[in-house]
């Protein structure tokens, strides 16, 4: 049987009509290694600014932090129990 338990909390706050936050937190325990091939427990949290420059385009840059309870996350050669994600989006809303 594939035992998983999945939880997620999501929030925004819009501080003016240009300028947004938003945070991100889950939480993974996949208990047989059914969804990643390893028994553990994934959390992240992401936290996104958000700027609108006019009412067609949106930048926006994610922050992103992945830990798990064993080293699964490949860096510079070996392995460890967290890892940091970093990307920026441009959006052109019509």
């Amino acid at each position: 049987m594939i035992t998983t338990a999945i939880t997620a909390a999501y929030f925004r706050f819009n501080a003016s009509r240009q300028f947004a936050l938003a945070l991100r937190c889950e939480h993974f325990e996949n208990q047989n290694g059914a969804r990643t091939g390893v028994t553990q427990k994934l959390r992240e949290v992401t936290h996104t600014p958000e700027f609108r420059s006019a009412n067609e385009f949106v930048v926006r840059g994610d922050f992103r932090l992945d830990f798990s309870n064993h080293n699964v996350f490949e860096k510079g050669g070996s392995f460890t129990d967290k890892q940091l994600t970093v990307c920026a989006s441009v959006l052109f809303v019509y």
